[in-house]
């Protein structure tokens, strides 16, 4: 690994700023007790992700061995991880400080339209996606120029 890329790697698996205190209500939720205990396994994932990805490719025989699927789901465990934290760190605002979510909310009943119009849309959408995997589906062949 490069010089640095350790503590990098430390502050992004901890999904908030290096200088936590630019926001001491998101410092205060990760780093006092108890709530830093119960919020470790986030970093530690990422960590964990994060030296299995590096110990992968430092060895091309295992990922030539069919395992560079790993790489794949690590980076989507980091990912994963990260939105977690930054849920964490801010909910239940949506502008830090300023807006919470249900200030930004919807009034309810603009809230129940978009949900019955949702409840028609989407199994129209599921149904037009499964028509036209059918109808597709075995036409493609291999590429070829001969």
């Amino acid at each position: 690994m490069p010089p640095g890329a350790a503590a990098h790697g430390l502050c992004a698996a901890v999904g908030v700023d290096c200088d936590p205190a630019g926001e001491q209500d998101i410092a205060d939720r990760w780093f006092k007790l108890p709530d830093a205990i119960g919020l470790l396994p986030i970093p530690m994932t990422c960590a964990l992700a994060v030296l299995g990805m590096d110990w992968m490719l430092r060895r091309p025989k295992v990922l030539h061995a069919g395992y560079g699927w790993f790489i794949f789901v690590a980076l989507m465990v980091i990912c994963l991880m990260a939105a977690i934290g930054l849920a964490y760190s801010i909910y239940p605002d949506i502008v830090i400080g300023r807006m919470t979510l249900y200030e930004a909310a919807a009034a309810t009943e603009s809230l129940q339209f978009i949900f019955w119009g949702a409840i028609v849309t989407l199994p129209a959408i599921l149904g037009y996606t499964l028509y036209v995997h059918r109808v597709f589906s075995g036409k493609a062949t291999a590429l070829s120029y001969d």
